[in-house]
């Protein structure tokens, strides 16, 4: 089976695994061509009054302001990848893979936050319940070992997907030596 990556959804809540799985999200979509779309989810919960409108956070609230600011902040990492940034409120899980399957999203690549067996069983987790319900296959990286995981991954996605650019990028490897 060949995989064609054209756009990838990667998830932030701006944590340092995150930005490493950003990273990975970028090198991907820099070695085939592929546009991103960069969603943070805010849950209803973590919502003041004044923050949201009838079509989400609102733009004139300081939540909207402050998390528009972070979400520009990554733009460095996309040297001339097309980019696009949404900010969702809803449930997290659930609002990413809505966002995946509405942004017709080939590949969403995220980070996992390892919780203890207690922690699991009564928030979930979200990569589990994205990797569970979304449209697309999920990149789900784990935070220990993260740059011998990123390496073995990035081999994998290069055997596994096909393009017409060269896999072994300078850009790829910038990713992969840093």
């Amino acid at each position: 089976m060949t995989l064609f990556v054209h756009r990838i959804l990667h998830p932030t809540d701006f944590s340092a695994e995150s930005e490493q799985a950003l990273q990975l999200a970028t090198a991907v979509a820099r070695d085939h061509c592929a546009a991103m779309i960069i969603l943070h989810v805010v849950s209803p919960d973590d919502c003041r009054e004044g923050d949201l409108d009838h079509q989400g956070v609102s733009r004139d609230s300081d939540l909207f302001r402050t998390l528009w600011q972070r979400l520009e902040r990554l733009r460095i990492f996309m040297h001339q990848i097309p980019v696009s940034f949404l900010i969702k409120v809803g449930p997290i899980a659930e609002t990413i893979s809505e966002t995946a399957q509405f942004e017709h999203s080939d590949l969403i690549v995220l980070s996992a936050h390892f919780h203890s067996y207690i922690q699991r069983q009564y928030l979930g987790s979200v990569s589990e319940s994205v990797s569970d319900t979304a449209c697309c296959p999920v990149l789900c990286l784990r935070p220990s070992a993260f740059h011998q995981e990123t390496t073995r991954v990035l081999d994998q996605m290069r055997k596994a997907l096909t393009s017409q650019h060269d896999p072994q990028s300078s850009a790829s490897r910038a990713a992969i030596n840093n």
